[in-house]
């Protein structure tokens, strides 16, 4: 009697503790609902034992696994519904479960086409999502090329931009959701303007070698800037107004050559190609080759009379007579005892050139340039310093100091984006020490460019631009952005704006002052309109990255800051994921054979190869040949790699410490068998040489292969800690659909890895 009493209280006691147990078992999960492709990762708490993964999807059992001591799991799911992972703890028979839901791609589209914008007119965008994990943050971006010119990142789905330059823009939406899958569509965006610029030339076709002057008349719809990029053309002048002649003068010279001279006004440009005997259609008209029987003139076979005024005389040498032909009725030759004496008329033009051909009885030749300037040249602005640039009230007026070479009679100033002078300055303005001084009153807000320009009774020179900032205190922030890039222990943060001051406040998230940024502290670029990006002003400064502003304070307005992370390559594949079963290699699936496959893209990544033909599915689809039987035949793979990407390998496999620290060195990594069977990257050695650092894609197979070996993971004190299990390196995942643990990074014993000797993967010098 008393036997059975005990033992049903034995019994009761024990069903009690049971169920109280396993009430305790329960599933922790980072989320209910992830975007298709997406890991759901989760965490079994309750339980010290053995646990059965079940995985179900609108209640149908798609797999279950052994019992397993791994707590903690991760799924990939590959379609789209409403799942729950059950567990079973083995000791109790007791289960939990847990739902969640996969959600199908993102996908975002815009409502609006390609379109055709006239210049300062808005472009309405508005972006749809579907699919993913809301919410979504909505970030658009609008490009001229690949360099972005506007963005903005927010919540709203609408979009506005106000077009400010002429030409081919994308606006793109990236849309994110909060598992940080993300998606993108574009637009393209063209915007066109009145009548642009053109340039109207008195004269076609190439120059001689000895070069010349043409006249070039520019008609615009505002003032206007030129730039060259050829060392042998010079300007008479580098901007101006409609109308505006510019003279450029081509410098002689021996070899042919080709020059551009592009012009800017406001939103539009024009390009002038001049060229110097190319090969443009015209036949070489003389030689000025160095044999027996040539003729010079100064030393010379190609001399320059620069700055020609009056008269001179020049040595000529030849082997036999000879007689000079001037080009122009302005230049008149007189022969000497010694050579050619050679006078010119005055100029009254800004500049103009000639030559004249000198030719012997023996077939050689030689060339004087005769290059002219005007007697009386128009003054050139050479220098403008201005009381203020910024930190000024835009209804202030600025006095600018102007420096000429050249007698002036008045000083005249344009605005940059208009036509018309905004101010003069006569006799009264020119100084005691030379320098003019003229005063304008400013127009508008932020980043504004004029043209200073000196004449003389109406013949301009070379002029000058120089920029002004100025603020409103309710400067407006609209279509602005500032973003923060975090790369390691930095954040660059960089900032777009239309107010220029000195100092920009960064704010924490609660709104706190965490410091000032001065101008002196920032690399400031100014978008102005010769660069056809508007009026802006963009500051770049560098922060640690425990300390990026959520927020700018500038003067009253405050700007969001949106933060990015800059994205590595990761190295680590995760060969047993549940994925790469649907890859195919060869007659195999780089899930079961793919070791060597995701070894060789793990080193293609860490040595700068990340296009998409580096990706282990293109690898496996371009050298499915290396795989046999047996295997993968990692120095074929390698060998065949190294051709077609560019790296350096050889046959052998490197056994010696000595050679391995000293490539380790230069940047080289390596490959080798970690195991039987299985193929593993090493990429790193330390400090005192004892351990090798291994990226391994499948270290399940690793660790229950590794025999006579120490697996070791770095402590954050630099020290090496023994692991035994792949539950125990950092990151490690275990894939309950393959009952796998995931790649990972740990460290194994020198001579463990030199012993099994390795294939050299390196970058050429």
């Amino acid at each position: 009697m008393r036997k059975t009493f005990f033992l049903c209280l034995f019994t009761f006691v024990l069903l009690l503790f049971l169920s109280m147990a396993a009430a305790d078992v329960t599933v922790v999960m980072d989320t209910p609902s992830v975007s298709l492709g997406e890991t759901v990762l989760f965490h079994v708490e309750g339980t010290g034992g053995e646990i059965r993964y079940d995985i179900y999807r609108s209640g149908e059992l798609l797999f279950r696994t052994g019992f397993v001591t791994a707590a903690s799991g991760a799924y990939i799911p590959t379609a789209s519904g409403n799942y729950f992972l059950r567990v079973t703890d083995r000791s109790s028979g007791m289960s939990a479960q847990r739902d969640f839901t996969v959600t199908g791609d993102l996908k975002v589209t815009l409502n609006a086409a390609d379109r055709a914008l006239s210049l300062g007119e808005a472009a309405e965008y508005a972006a749809s999502a579907e699919g993913g994990s809301p919410p979504f943050t909505y970030t658009f971006s609008v490009r001229s090329g690949s360099e972005r010119i506007y963005g903005r990142s927010g919540s709203d789905p609408a979009f506005s931009y106000t077009t400010n330059a002429v030409g081919a823009f994308t606006v793109t939406c990236t849309v994110t959701d909060s598992q940080n899958a993300s998606a993108s569509a574009s637009a393209e965006l063209r915007v066109e303007d009145g009548p642009g610029i053109s340039a109207e030339s008195d004269d076609t076709g190439p120059f001689r070698l000895w070069g010349g002057v043409r006249r070039y008349t520019v008609h615009s719809p505002g003032i206007w800037t030129a730039e060259t990029d050829a060392d042998f053309l010079e300007l008479s002048t580098n901007c101006g107004g409609d109308g505006t002649e510019m003279f450029v003068t081509v410098l002689p010279g021996r070899e042919p050559r080709r020059g551009t001279i592009t012009l800017h006004s406001g939103s539009s440009k024009c390009v002038i190609t001049v060229t110097r005997l190319s090969d443009d259609g015209i036949e070489k008209e003389v030689s000025l080759s160095s044999s027996i029987g040539d003729v010079s003139v100064d030393g010379e076979s190609m001399a320059v009379w620069a700055g020609a005024h009056g008269e001179k005389e020049f040595a000529v040498l030849s082997d036999s007579d000879w007689v000079a032909v001037p080009s122009d009725g302005w230049i008149r030759t007189e022969y000497t005892e010694n050579g050619l004496k050679v006078s010119v008329d005055d100029c009254s033009e800004p500049a103009r050139a000639g030559h004249i051909l000198i030719e012997n009885d023996m077939g050689g030749t030689a060339c004087l340039s005769v290059c002219q300037s005007a007697d009386s040249a128009a003054p050139d602005v050479t220098a403008v310093s201005l009381s203020q640039t910024m930190g000024i009230s835009y209804e202030d007026s600025i006095t600018a100091f102007v420096r000429v070479d050249g007698e002036a009679d008045q000083i005249t100033v344009y605005r940059i984006s208009g036509s018309e002078p905004v101010a003069a300055s006569g006799a009264s303005g020119l100084r005691s020490d030379g320098t003019w001084t003229v005063t304008f009153p400013l127009e508008g807000t932020g980043e504004e460019s004029y043209l200073f320009a000196a004449s003389r009774e109406g013949l301009s020179g070379r002029m000058m631009i120089a920029h002004v900032s100025a603020f409103s205190e309710q400067a407006s922030f609209n279509d602005l952005f500032a973003d923060a890039e975090l790369d390691g222990e930095l954040c660059t943060v960089t900032v777009q704006m239309t107010s220029s001051i000195a100092s920009v406040l960064m704010l924490d998230e609660n709104g706190r002052e965490m410091g000032m940024i001065s101008a002196e502290d920032a690399d400031i670029d100014r978008y102005i309109d010769e660069n056809n990006r508007g009026r802006f002003s963009q500051w770049t400064f560098t922060v640690p990255s425990d300390r990026v502003p959520a927020a700018l304070r500038i003067g009253t307005q405050t700007l969001e800051v949106v933060k990015h992370v800059r994205e590595y390559p990761n190295l680590v594949f995760s060969q047993f994921d549940g994925t790469w079963d649907r890859v195919k290699y060869r007659h195999s699936n780089l899930q079961d054979s793919g070791c060597a496959v995701f070894t060789l893209a793990s080193a293609l990544r860490k040595l700068g190869f990340v296009s998409e033909n580096a990706s282990p599915a293109a690898l496996a689809d371009k050298y499915s040949y290396c795989l046999v039987d047996g295997g993968t035949l990692n120095s074929t793979l390698v060998g065949n790699a190294a051709r077609d990407f560019g790296f350096r390998t050889r046959y052998d496999l490197y056994n010696d410490r000595e050679s391995v620290e000293a490539l380790f060195a230069k940047g080289a990594i390596f490959s080798f068998s970690i195991v039987k069977g299985h193929i593993a990257l090493a990429d790193a050695i330390s400090e005192d040489g004892s351990m090798i650092h291994i990226v391994d894609s499948a270290m399940s197979a690793t660790f229950s292969r590794l025999n006579n070996a120490q697996a070791y993971i770095r402590l954050s004190d630099g020290s090496f800690s023994a692991v035994s299990d792949p539950s125990q390196v950092p990151g490690a995942l275990y894939y309950i659909e393959t009952e796998s643990w995931s790649g990972g990074e740990y460290w194994l014993e020198a001579p463990y890895v030199l012993r099994r000797g390795v294939r050299l993967l390196m970058n050429k010098e």
